[in-house]
């Protein structure tokens, strides 16, 4: 019992993996984590917002078509910094785990990015994979006056 609530954990034997699950009247919530659990649960007792009212989620889901994509995913961008710092060194070719580093990215990022979207659907005979990355609106105003128009006609002639 924590904060009022019956929370029941499982380990694999080997304590790699956990699930935990809470029950609310007729509501069931299975998490990975208690932390999990008890913030789906304040979310149905209205203590927590919850992600349907979420203006970013909603705007990423209308940009990927999430309605007839196979996979949809979402990172608010409160947490996109903690998925920057694991997977920034992992596209660079270094392991996680360099805490100087990891704490640059995570500085960085957490001023740069906002929220992270993708999905992926079918396409010809295989699966494509679409992400959205969102910047502070800081960022977007620096970097527009490198990508204004130009009035450059097209030298292409057709014979």
């Amino acid at each position: 019992m924590e904060d009022g609530i019956e929370l029941v954990e499982w380990k694999s034997p080997d304590g790699s993996r956990r699930i935990v699950g809470a029950s609310s009247g007729s509501l069931l919530i299975i998490g990975t984590s208690r932390a999990v659990v008890k913030n789906c649960l304040a979310v149905s007792h209205g203590q927590r917002p919850a992600l349907k009212s979420d203006v970013e989620l909603n705007r990423l889901r209308k940009e990927l078509k999430s309605n007839s994509a196979l996979t949809f995913g979402y990172v608010p961008a409160a947490n996109s910094s903690k998925l920057l710092t694991f997977g920034i060194p992992l596209l660079l070719g270094r392991t996680p785990g360099d805490a100087d580093f990891q704490r640059l990215i995570s500085t960085g990022a957490s001023k740069v990015f906002g929220s992270l979207g993708w999905g992926s659907r079918p396409y010809s005979t295989g699966i494509e994979d679409r992400y959205l990355i969102s910047l502070h609106p800081g960022v977007v105003d620096r970097l527009k006056p490198g990508f204004t128009a130009n009035t450059i006609s097209s030298q292409i002639q057709t014979l």
